[in-house]
C-alpha cells in the first residue's frame, strides 16, 4: 500500500513537472509581437557565422567570460549556487579532453 501510495506521489511530481508554464495574459501579447517580428527577419540575410577555436587560457577571447556568465544566468534561473571564473575554466577545460576520448574511442 505504501508503494503504490509512493508511486501516485512521482506520478503526480512528473505530472506537474510536464505541465506548462502559466503565462499572464501580458505577456503572451510580448511574445506574440515577438514571434512575429522574428518571422519577418530574412535569414539569407544575417551574417555568416565562422567557428572560432576555444582557447581557455587566453582571456582576451572571453570565451570563458561568456560561459561562466550563460551559467550563471541559468544557475539564476534554477536557483542553483552560481560559479566562479575560475569554476568554469576548470570545467571547461575537462569538457575538450573527454570529448576528444569518447570520439576516439568511438
Amino acid at each position: 500500500e505504501e508503494e503504490e501510495e509512493e508511486e501516485k506521489a512521482k506520478s503526480a511530481e512528473e505530472k506537474k513537472d510536464d505541465a506548462e508554464p502559466e503565462v499572464e495574459p501580458e505577456d503572451k501579447e510580448v511574445i506574440a509581437a515577438l514571434r512575429k517580428e522574428l518571422s519577418a527577419v530574412d535569414a539569407t540575410k544575417l551574417p555568416t557565422l565562422k567557428p572560432a577555436h576555444f582557447e581557455k587560457d587566453d582571456d582576451a577571447n572571453h570565451h570563458i567570460d561568456w560561459i561562466t556568465t550563460a551559467c550563471n544566468l541559468r544557475c539564476f534561473n534554477y536557483n542553483i549556487k552560481p560559479a566562479t571564473r575560475q569554476k568554469c575554466r576548470m570545467t571547461a577545460g575537462r569538457i575538450i579532453p573527454a570529448i576528444a576520448t569518447t570520439t576516439a574511442t568511438i
